[in-house]
């Protein structure tokens, strides 16, 4: 779901690359951002690189 996150940005392309319902990824999204502690799914993105889960982003 992170790297779908990542690589999409309209919730139907999300859903086809984390092969959910379409309709669950606005919940989907929350709950990762609430389980990683941030506000956003734009800071969610931010941690997913800094932790090496979506690959090392030079700023």
């Amino acid at each position: 779901m992170l790297k779908a996150i990542a690589e999409h940005s309209a919730p139907a392309d999300i859903a086809r690359a984390a092969k959910i319902a379409p309709s669950d990824v606005k919940a989907r999204t929350q709950d990762l951002v609430r389980a990683a502690g941030v506000i956003d799914s734009t800071r969610l993105m931010s941690l997913g690189h800094a932790l090496g889960f979506l690959g090392v982003f030079d700023c």
